[in-house]
């Protein structure tokens, strides 16, 4: 059974974390999310130097991704 956490900015929900095996945690925005035109920013270590929204998450091992663990 794979346990998860929504991710919501104030009622709009930005995404999902989600845990994996072997203590693993993957972050994958919400589709809805992404297709807005102004969507509020969840932070800017999501963005690219071009200013697009990196939508491939990285894996990560024990702990969150690098903005959540520092939540």
């Amino acid at each position: 059974m794979q346990s998860y956490l929504e991710v919501f900015i104030n009622n709009l929900k930005v995404g999902e974390i989600t845990l994996l095996a072997n203590e693993r945690n993957l972050f994958v925005f919400d589709d809805d999310y992404l297709a807005m035109k102004d969507k509020p920013i969840l932070s800017q270590s999501f963005f690219d130097k071009s200013g697009e929204i990196i939508v491939q998450t990285k894996i990560v091992q024990t702990k969150l991704p690098p903005f959540f663990s520092n939540l």
